[in-house]
């Protein structure tokens, strides 16, 4: 349950991305954006291709990671190792060799 209230926290609330427009000239600001505030500006500016990578790897795969990951502990409680090791071999292959800089 805290996963999931830190990673909502993180994606919806707290600013994760920073950009510095126009560095060493009297013009410079930095915009500072939360992932929502993102992702709402690429659809705004319909930058679709971004808008559709950054979804997928900062909302759908996160989620999907963690769903998984708390089936795998559930059956843990209820199954041997080895009878949840056999039956969700691919998805514990997926947790650790797809996108493991999230883990």
């Amino acid at each position: 349950g805290c996963c999931v209230v830190f990673w909502v926290m993180g994606a919806f609330l707290n600013p994760s991305l920073e950009v510095n427009v126009m560095m060493g000239t009297r013009f410079h600001r930095t915009i500072t954006r939360s992932l929502m505030g993102t992702l709402q500006d690429m659809l705004h500016h319909k930058m679709w291709f971004c808008f559709v990578m950054l979804g997928f790897f900062s909302l759908v795969v996160p989620a999907v990671k963690l769903t998984s990951t708390f089936v795998i502990i559930y059956r843990l409680f209820c199954s041997p190792v080895h009878v949840v090791h056999r039956a969700h071999i691919w998805t514990i292959w997926a947790l650790s060799a797809l996108a493991s800089y999230q883990l």
